[in-house]
């Protein structure tokens, strides 16, 4: 399988009186018969357990991941408007 993707949960950490486990999606990207691979890690929950048995998830907001795709998104955007202006005076 060339892409494998899925969920896990790191180390626990006592804070007080809850529990606090992160919560991670993890892409592997490898090419059978090769040696190495690509692996992603991205943040996605934490889950916060009390001592009453209370499990609340809290998502991850990955702000650096939104900052990159505006970056890219506004790179083509760019790019595109470069080429039709060019287009247009080459004619």
């Amino acid at each position: 399988m060339f892409i494998k993707v899925e969920t896990r949960a790191g180390d626990p950490i006592q804070v007080g009186v809850s529990k606090i486990v992160p919560l991670a999606q993890v892409v592997r990207l490898q090419i059978p018969g090769w040696l190495g691979g690509v692996i992603w890690n991205r943040p996605v929950a934490v889950v916060v357990k009390s001592d009453e048995d209370d499990e609340q998830i809290v998502p991850v907001v990955d702000v650096t991941r939104a900052a990159q795709l505006a970056i890219i998104g506004l790179g083509f955007f760019i790019t595109l408007m470069v080429y039709l202006l060019n287009r247009g005076r080459n004619n």
